[in-house]
Parts: C-alpha cells; sequence; structure tokens
C-alpha cells in the first residue's frame, strides 16, 4: 500500500528507514546506511511540513538528520556531514525553544552541538567550532547547576575540554592544552570510580590520559608522560580482556604502545622499546586478521611495522629491520590495491600512494645497508614510479610530491651510477 496521503503509513515507514539506516551504521555500513536515512529525513520533513505543530515529528527529523550526518561523517562526505549536522542543530534547537523547562531537550542540544563542533574542528575550521563547543558547555553547566546533570552530562564536559585542548595546541598554547587534558581526567576518575562498568567511561579516561601524556612529552617532562601512557595502557589492557571484540579498544592499546616506545628509545632503553614496539604490531596484525577490509588499522599497522624496522636497525638487526620493512609495503600496497571505493577514495588513494612511495623509500636504505644494491635499486624505481603518478594525477605543483620525486630520482640515479 501507498503511503502518499496516508500519514500513519508515512510515519512508520519513516521509522522503518530510519531504524535501518541506524543498524547498517552500527554494522559499520555508512555507504548503504545513507540512502535508508536521506529517505528517512524526507519523509519525517515532509509530515512535519503538513503538521508543523506535531512535536514528534520534529523530534523524528531532529534525530534522523543528525543520523545521516553521523552516517556522511564515517563514509568521509566531511563537508556534506556538516551541512546536515548544521541542519539537525536547526530542528535540535526548535526542539529546545518548545520545551525550555525540558533537561532532555536541553541535553539533547548540549550533545548536538557538541557533535557540531568536532566536526568542524576535525574539518580545520576550529574557530567556527569553538562557538557550538562553548553553547555545549553552558547547556550541560545549566544542567549541572539544576542538579539534573548525569554521569553521561559530565563525560561530555569532559569531552568538551579535550576538543578545547586539541584548539589549544593548535593555537599555541600548550600549557593550557595540558590543564584541559588534566581537568578531563579528574572529572573521568570519579565517573569510573563510581561506574566500573561503564567502559565508555573507561574507554574515555584511557584516552584522555594518552592526550596528557603526548603533551606532556612534547614539553619535555618524559617522567609525567611515561606515567599518563601507562595509566592509559593499564585500562586500555583491561578493556581489551573484558570486551574482546571491540577493536577500538585494542587500536588504542596499540596506539599507547607506540607511544611508550617513543618514550623508552629516547630514554635509552633500546630493547624495551623493541618489545613495546612488537606488543603494538601484534595487536594491529591481529586486528587486521580478523577485519582484513579495515584498511584504516591496515594503514597503522604498516606505519608500525615500518617504526618496528627502525628500531630493528638501531639494534644492528638488519635482516630483521627488512623484513619488517618489506611487511609495512606490502600493508601498504594491499591498501593501494583494495580500498576502492569510488565515492570518497581519491584523496585516500593519493595519501595511500605517497605513505608507500616514502616506505619504498625507508626498505631501500635497508637493502641498502645490506650493500645489496639490486633490492635498494628495484624499492627506489618502485618509489619513482608512484611520485612520478601522484605528479601525473594532479600533484605536479605539490612541493611534497616535487621534493619527493626529485629526492628519489637522485637516490636512484646514485645507485645505478656506482
Amino acid at each position: 500500500q501507498s503511503a502518499e496521503g496516508n500519514p500513519e503509513l508515512a510515519l512508520e515507514r519513516a521509522r522503518a528507514l530510519a531504524i535501518s539506516g541506524e543498524l547498517l551504521l552500527g554494522l559499520g555500513n555508512p555507504s548503504a546506511a545513507v540512502p535508508e536515512l536521506e529517505t528517512a529525513v524526507a519523509g519525517f520533513a515532509a509530515l512535519r511540513k503538513n503538521e508543523p505543530k506535531n512535536a514528534e515529528h520534529l523530534l523524528n527529523l531532529a534525530f534522523s538528520t543528525q543520523s545521516l550526518a553521523v552516517a556522511q561523517n564515517e563514509q568521509g562526505l566531511r563537508a556534506k556531514s556538516i551541512e546536515t549536522a548544521q541542519e539537525s542543530h536547526l530542528h535540535f534547537l526548535d526542539i529546545a525553544r518548545r520545551n525550555p523547562d525540558s533537561p532532555q531537550a536541553t541535553r539533547s542540544l548540549a550533545q548536538n552541538k557538541l557533535f557540531l563542533a568536532r566536526l568542524l574542528h576535525e574539518s580545520g575550521r576550529s574557530a567556527e567550532g569553538g562557538i557550538p563547543l562553548d553553547g555545549a558547555r553552558k547547556l550541560y553547566e545549566r544542567l549541572a547547576s539544576k542538579t539534573q546533570a548525569t554521569g553521561d552530562d559530565i563525560a561530555d564536559v569532559a569531552r568538551i575540554d579535550s576538543i578545547e585542548a586539541e584548539i589549544e595546541v593548535i593555537l599555541g598554547n600548550p600549557d593550557e592544552a595540558i590543564q584541559l587534558h588534566i581537568r578531563s581526567v579528574d572529572d573521568l576518575l570519579p565517573l569510573t570510580s563510581k561506574e566500573p562498568d561503564n567502559l565508555g567511561y573507561q574507554f574515555q579516561l584511557a584516552r584522555s590520559y594518552g592526550a596528557l601524556s603526548d603533551l606532556v612529552a612534547e614539553n619535555g617532562d618524559t617522567e609525567a608522560a611515561a606515567e599518563a601512557n601507562t595509566q592509559s595502557i593499564g585500562i586500555l589492557a583491561d578493556l581489551a580482556v573484558r570486551a574482546p571484540e571491540d577493536i577500538d579498544y585494542q587500536a588504542a592499546l596499540a596506539e599507547r604502545f607506540q607511544a611508550a616506545a617513543s618514550l623508552e628509545r629516547d630514554a635509552g632503553e633500546q630493547e624495551v622499546a623493541l618489545g613495546s614496539q612488537e606488543k603494538a604490531v601484534e595487536l594491529l596484525a591481529s586486528i587486521v586478521k580478523k577485519h582484513p577490509n579495515d584498511h584504516t588499522r591496515r594503514r597503522s599497522l604498516a606505519w608500525a611495522q615500518s617504526r618496528r624496522a627502525d628500531l630493528l636497525t638501531e639494534a644492528k638487526k638488519v635482516k630483521e629491520s627488512t623484513l619488517a620493512a618489506t611487511e609495512a609495503v606490502n600493508e601498504m600496497q594491499h591498501i593501494l590495491t583494495h580500498d576502492l571505493d569510488p565515492e570518497r577514495n581519491n584523496a585516500k588513494r593519493s595519501a595511500h600512494r605517497r605513505d608507500l612511495a616514502r616506505l619504498y623509500e625507508k626498505l631501500a636504505r635497508n637493502w641498502s645497508a645490506q650493500k645489496n644494491s639490486e633490492g635498494a635499486t628495484r624499492c627506489f624505481e618502485k618509489a619513482v614510479e608512484h611520485w612520478d603518478t601522484l605528479a601525473r594525477n594532479g600533484s605536479a605543483n605539490d612541493k611534497e610530491v616535487t621534493e619527493g620525486l626529485a629526492a628519489a630520482k637522485a637516490e636512484l640515479e646514485k645507485l645505478q651510477g656506482s
């Protein structure tokens, strides 16, 4: 039966599409979720146009529009996602104005402002994102003043601190950023103690400790950095055991092991650093084995192998280093070959090709260290091939590409002339 002219059937159809879109998004398939959610949004918008005073239609429209923005963002359609998020923001503002005494309406608006701020920040529009971020903080303060703040509200305030810290780093204010991360940790510690089974709070605390560690390390306080990183590793290791199916915990743990390796290397503990880096590689390799199409984690694995190769070189283990560097090249080549989503991957494939050119150069130097000029020549030829492809595909005026191509050609000519 057609939904046209039948509001009840139209509502049910829009709801079903919204639920379907949410499920597809939850299953990690944003490309399939987007058309479902677009149709749901159109359905809810038509219903609201016919019944502008119907609060349910406005609520459905606001949440489905926000979900669409999430799906578009995960699909890589960042600019479109921001436009959709701004549309959802207008709907949530309307809901809050109609329900000024509703804590849930206030909370939903605050969460939407935080989401919009994060999108703008990640798109390099941090100054613009500061406006909804400040608005979200004020709304959460209003809830707290009325003793209506929940644990999730406190966690969101900690999230705001983390985003503001990232903005302060961009603005060149690391000390202010460190204080914001400390405040985020201080807000989250009581939450994790009060609700130890809330893995989301635990994960957020681990990420805050990690961000704090990275900043403190850049400020030169390696002891405090190592302490914060150890706290992060402890939490993430526990999460990886409690929820082994959640690869985000394992990936974050791998990231912190790599941070540990960097700190340990700088402290002169080469073998300890190598052990930490190998733990990171093992975690990422396990993720990629279970999720072969997760190219984000495969890229992380490639660079983790590359950093492992560097540590092995420093430890005078040249053959092992060359094997690790070869693994790095193989992983990145796999991505370039298989990551073919036509809707979003032109820019990504360019980035993958740059990565691959750099990794071939590193592998060439490994072969050179083993006095294997044939292997080094072959790898520099590959590097030149990838830089040249980038130049011919529209990056001829890109400084990184032109310099990379010139340097790789010079190395190749030097090898061929020797």
